[in-house]
């Protein structure tokens, strides 16, 4: 209905004017592709993720825009591969690092009396062991994030080349 409004065939035959986007880390969309309609539907493709929120993950939201700062992500492709590889990111809540804390010490064996016991900083150890362990505080330190070992499947995206000397 709007092609025919706009008498075009195509999305193609229109003429961008201005572009919004929920996420303001990927930058200016139309310096970003060519095509008026794989804007168009990459943007819907994003629109559908949002509107899916991992299917009502808990914190899907948070863990997307963790995620998102985590890898630098300056572009729509980019942030359309990363939210088809959640399942690639470790993600601790702020809100769950007493949980976080408290259930790292039962498996090293930590007596449940003593966790139990009033005497354990447990927001501060979880902290410590989460950047001991690679993971990153976001900027709004909602939580924390890292990528574990699972593949990281690009269907938008070249992989990244690999940069600096290589061994011989």
């Amino acid at each position: 209905m709007v092609l025919h409004e706009l008498k075009a065939d195509s999305l193609d035959d229109c003429t961008l004017l201005e572009v919004q986007c929920s996420l303001p880390e990927v930058g200016d969309l139309t310096a970003q592709y060519s095509s008026t309609s794989e804007l168009v539907r990459d943007g819907n493709n994003l629109g559908h993720v949002m509107d899916e929120q991992g299917q009502g993950e808990p914190h899907w939201l948070e863990k997307f825009a963790a995620a998102l700062e985590y890898e630098d992500c300056r572009t729509l492709k980019f942030a359309l591969d990363i939210s088809q590889n959640m399942h690639c990111y470790e993600w601790v809540s702020g809100e769950e690092l007493a949980d976080f804390a408290a259930n790292h010490l039962r498996s090293c064996g930590v007596p449940e009396e003593l966790i139990q016991s009033g005497t354990i900083n447990f927001d501060d150890y979880a902290e410590d062991l989460l950047e001991t362990s690679g993971y990153m505080l976001t900027g709004g330190e909602s939580g924390y994030i890292t990528r574990n070992s699972r593949e990281f499947i690009r269907e938008y995206t070249a992989e990244p080349e690999q940069s600096g000397l290589t061994m011989q």
